[in-house]
């Protein structure tokens, strides 16, 4: 049998010889080396000509390849913000730049190589952070500008099957993704052209894999938006990923099984990592001396049950409800009821709501506080904004499905405890019309009661995770402004917002809401505290 293995043929970018990878860069006198680090820190949009003529004057061609491993290195791998100044500056430089183009992306190349290779790539958040700022920039200064990507140097479709084999698209489709987003501002790459469909036929297979992590098919769902596709109408590329090796699911980065529990929220009410064998449905109730096991542990403490709900099988007297239902039977079902419905709906709910607060809050956040040298003020309103955002989307996202959820799974359990006391297979043969009505009302009263339980679980998990990757997203800008204030001494400005000169924002911004020097004003700032203070009331259902 084949075994999947990662690197084979993936290009010379992956499989470089490590001599090659490892080669000294001749760097300039360290008078020289101190001129240039200072022209690049003090870059700007608007100065991006002068500083090329600069540039011109104190820098020979033949530090080049310095230079370049030094902008990938220390700059464009940690900065995706400034992408669009670093472009600006080496257009700027005209033909005197050319080699220096060649340079970096040959210094790209080496350091996707090496996070590729990295053990932790798939680990780490950031590391596949600094893969895909690298990825956007490749992108850009190759797609964008008519500039092919060789398979000689990185074989992109070979690296989203490999990466499929053996659980590394959690690292590659992202990667990869903001590879071809280049693509849209191509005169040659563009949709239809055939190369790039066909990456993008492999993305929609991998798509519809089934248990597919919800982060990796929002990657796609963003590549298609950004490249104005519609997933639905990109060729299908099944039959090439049916001779490809089947991943192991267990385990793997890329999927979230159904069976195991998903991602759970912190502190008592998390989900017990040694308790994910616990029996499910309706084995769960079979017996009195039978221990209750939930996934979240001791949520038995928190379930409520109704003791008059009873009251509902007395009415009809004599069937198996009046007699096999007890108070101490829904006291044991209703917790697995409950725990069921939490992790069958919690892990897309809690993906798809941090990563839109995640991305939304980004570009907020950058936009005001673009012009704040303090970096403790911009985590500070980035948390309380974030956390609000996801919070409240997977509340109004999972309250139907798990009201719904909750009721189906404990007339399951009610049903098969029913059966193996009559010793029947169907309940449903056995139940009157009365019956099954107050079965049903059961369900219903149970799955209400225990409803805002269930949303401020899944809000507690989608709260920590959003502020967890929001905090490993604008990390650099972070270290950039504490660099530059204790460095030095000199204020902070991100230019990156303005981008070019058709964009509309934040040039058209009312003036109020437009960036300033200084940072935010204390009465600007009380919009994000407010976050902190907006009340939630319990939603009748």
């Amino acid at each position: 049998q084949k075994k999947a293995l990662f690197g084979p043929g993936l290009g010379g970018a992956v499989n470089a010889p490590a001599e090659q990878n490892e080669t000294q860069n001749e760097a300039p006198p360290d008078q020289i080396l101190d001129r240039v680090q200072f022209l690049i820190n003090n870059l700007s949009i608007s100065n991006c000509a002068e500083k090329a003529n600069d540039l011109r004057d104190i820098l020979e061609r033949r530090y080049f390849p310095w230079l370049g491993n030094y902008l990938v290195v220390k700059r464009i791998s940690t900065q995706p913000n400034f992408h669009t100044m670093y472009l600006c500056f080496i257009d700027s430089l005209g033909e005197y730049g050319k080699g220096l183009v060649d340079a970096i992306i040959a210094s790209v190349y080496v350091n996707v190589g090496k996070l590729l290779r990295s053990q932790k790539i798939t680990t780490s958040t950031s590391e596949r952070s600094l893969l895909k700022n690298l990825g956007s920039w490749l992108g850009q200064i190759t797609l964008a500008r008519n500039r092919p990507i060789l398979q000689i140097m990185l074989d992109c479709k070979e690296l989203l099957f490999q990466g499929y084999e053996t659980g590394m698209l959690i690292a590659v489709t992202p990667f990869v993704a903001k590879i071809l987003e280049g693509a849209k501002n191509s005169n040659v790459f563009r949709p239809p052209n055939p190369w790039l469909m066909g990456l993008m036929g492999v993305f929609r297979a991998l798509y519809n894999v089934d248990d597919l992590k919800m982060n990796i098919k929002f990657e796609v769902e963003v590549l298609c938006k950004n490249l104005n596709l519609k997933l639905e109408d990109i060729s299908l590329r099944n039959v090439d990923l049916s001779k490809r090796v089947p991943p192991v699911k267990e385990k793997n980065p890329d999927f979230n099984l159904k069976s195991q529990s998903a991602a759970a929220p912190a502190a008592a009410l998390s989900p017990d990592k040694t308790s994910s064998g616990a029996s499910t449905g309706g084995d769960s109730a079979k017996s009195d001396d039978e221990p209750q096991q939930t996934v979240i542990p001791n949520l038995a403490a928190y379930v409520q049950v109704n003791p008059n709900l009873t009251q509902l099988f007395e009415q009809v007297q004599g069937g198996p409800l009046s007699t096999h239902i007890t108070l101490d039977l829904l006291k044991r079902s209703v917790p697995i009821a409950v725990d069921n419905a939490i992790r069958e709906i919690i892990q897309p709910v809690v993906e798809r709501s941090v990563s839109i607060a995640c991305i939304t809050s980004k570009a907020i956040v950058t936009k005001d506080f673009a012009m704040e040298g303090d970096e403790n003020k911009m985590q500070k309103a980035a948390q309380l904004m974030v956390a609000n955002l996801a919070g409240s989307l997977a509340l109004v996202t999972c309250r139907e499905p798990l009201h719904s959820s909750i009721s189906t799974h404990l007339r399951q359990i009610l049903s098969s405890a029913i059966n193996d006391a009559t010793g029947n297979s169907s309940t449903s043969t056995q139940l009157g019309e009365l019956e099954k009505n107050a079965l049903d009302q059961c369900c219903a009263i149970c799955s209400t009661d225990n409803l805002e339980l269930g949303c401020r679980l899944i809000e507690k998990a989608a709260t920590e995770k959003a502020v967890r990757k929001l905090n490993d997203t604008i990390a650099p800008a972070l270290t950039l402004r504490k660099d530059t204030r204790e460095k030095k001494s000199q204020l902070y400005y991100d230019m990156s917002i303005f981008g070019s000169e058709n964009q509309r924002y934040p040039r058209e911004l009312p003036d109020m809401l437009r960036p300033k020097p200084g940072g935010l004003r204390p009465e600007q700032l009380l919009v994000y505290e407010a976050f902190q203070r907006i009340p939630r009331q319990p939603q009748p259902t």
